[in-house]
Order: C-alpha cells, then structure tokens, then sequence
C-alpha cells in the first residue's frame, strides 16, 4: 500500500506478483464517503457494498471502480476477475484514471479477459497521461519485455524513472536491476543499492532478496553475511523462494543466521501454501 499503515496485506487475495495491485486501495478510497473508507479499513465490507452497488449501478465512477477492485480481490463477495473486468470498463469508459489503469493491468496478464497488450497498451497509456505512476510501471514493463512492441530500453527506462520518483516499488526495483546489470544505463551498484533499499523499505521482496544478494556478494559494498541474511530472512518471509533456498545454503554451511526467525518465515510459508 504505498507505505500506508492503515490497510493490511493479508486481506488481499492477489499473489506476490500483484503487488503494485494489491497495494492500490488507498488510491482508490480516495474521494470516498468517510463512512464508506472507514467500514473498508474495518473490514465490513457488507457495509461498503451496499453503499457501492447503487452508486455504481447509477454510473458513479469511483464506485465502479472500487467495486471491481472488491471483485478482483475477493473482498465481501467471491473473487470474480471477469465481474472486476465489468466495472473497471465502465469506468474508464468515463475516464477514470484509476480505472484505466487497472483494466490495462488485466488485460496485461489475461486476468478476466483475454490476455491482449494492444488494449493493455491503450488503457496504460490513457491512465499515465493522467498522471497514474502504475500505468507508467505497466508500460516500461511492458517496453523492457516487447509486451505487444519492440523491445525498447530507453522508452522503458523514461517510465521507470517517472515510476519510480513516484515512490511506486516495483519500478525502482527495475530500475535498479537496470543499475545493477548495466541493462541500457552504465552499470553503477550505488544506484542500484539506492532504489533497491528504497523498495525494500516498502516490503518489497524481491528488493530485499536482491539486498541479500549485493551483500552477500559484495557488489558495492563490503561482503557482510550478517546483513544478507537479514534481508533473506525478510524476502523468505514474504514466501519468495529463493530467499528461502538462500536460507537452506546458509543452514548447511552455518553461516550466522537467526534461526528462530527464519523458522517463523518457514512456519509462514507452510501456512500459506495449506491455506
């Protein structure tokens, strides 16, 4: 959630990959009725659907649009991306940036609908114009991996800049492993520790992971297990596997590692994959 407290992760029923997804409710309470945001942050989502459902069947945008987040996410009614799809069209039909947004985003993954990037393309395009920092992540994304055009470094790097200035993580993680590997900027590991710190300070994994790697390889910065093994063990915790396997290494070779705690992010992990 863009480093808001106010709304928890674990109500999201949106995988790892989501996360620039999973984080956008904040933006999309905005400009809300304060007794609608406050049943939302209480989690009686009952309460916010029957406040949602005239407004978005009367053609209220922002009601649209929440009410297809809820859909998407599971949130008080059966998770349903293809009744999310609905009401994100509808309101970006009217220009609703948040919409436009988020409908770009599924038809980017084939969520709801079929998977096409030349409606992704459309709607991102339509949402960064209006100044929405995700859809500006979603096109240098889909720039960087010739989603529906060439592959194009420098189109995708203007986006993940503007992204990441923005404060959106998961640009400045791109952007740093663009730092990192020199991939269409001059390799400079004080950049990429820069934006991967300031995505790790928002929990993001991969970030973190990425930490424990820089440290654990000494890649600017001196070789400092101790430190590795603290960002492994936030990365394993959030259930990225290759933090975990990271972790195993450091078991077997009794390298310093808090047992106690990786042990929780083991716990944590199990239950996720019974639940």
């Amino acid at each position: 959630l863009g480093g808001g407290a106010s709304a928890r992760d674990d109500r999201h029923n949106l995988t790892a990959s989501d996360y620039t997804e999973s984080r956008y409710i904040e933006t999309l309470l905005l400009g809300h009725e304060s007794d609608v945001v406050d049943a939302f942050l209480r989690q009686e989502y009952a309460i916010v659907l029957e406040t949602l459902r005239p407004l978005a069947e009367g053609g209220e945008a922002s009601a649209q649009t929440l009410l297809g987040y809820m859909h998407r996410a599971g949130l008080g009614v059966e998770r349903n991306d293809s009744e999310a799809v609905e009401w994100y069209n509808k309101a970006a039909e009217q220009d609703d940036a948040n919409a436009q947004y988020l409908l770009g985003y599924m038809h980017q993954r084939g969520f709801g609908v079929a998977q096409y990037s030349a409606q992704a393309l459309q709607w991102y395009r339509k949402a960064a114009g209006q100044g929405i920092a995700a859809a500006r992540l979603g096109l240098g994304v889909m720039y960087d991996d010739a989603q529906g055009v060439p592959r194009d470094h420098d189109e995708a790097l203007t986006h993940f800049f503007s992204a990441a200035e923005s404060g959106l993580a998961g640009a400045q993680h791109r952007l740093a492993v663009a730092y990192e590997k020199g991939d269409g900027v001059p390799s400079d590991f004080d950049e990429a520790l820069k934006w991967y710190r300031l995505a790790a300070a928002q929990n993001f994994a991969r970030s973190q992971y990425a930490l424990g790697e820089m440290y654990s390889q000494g890649k600017g910065v001196p070789k400092d297990p101790d430190e590795a093994m603290k960002w492994y063990q936030l990365a394993s915790e959030q259930g990225l596997s290759e933090a975990q396997f990271s972790l195993a290494k450091a078991f077997a070779s009794g390298r310093g590692v808090d047992r106690e705690r990786a042990a929780r992010g083991d716990a944590r992990q199990g239950a996720r994959a019974k639940g």
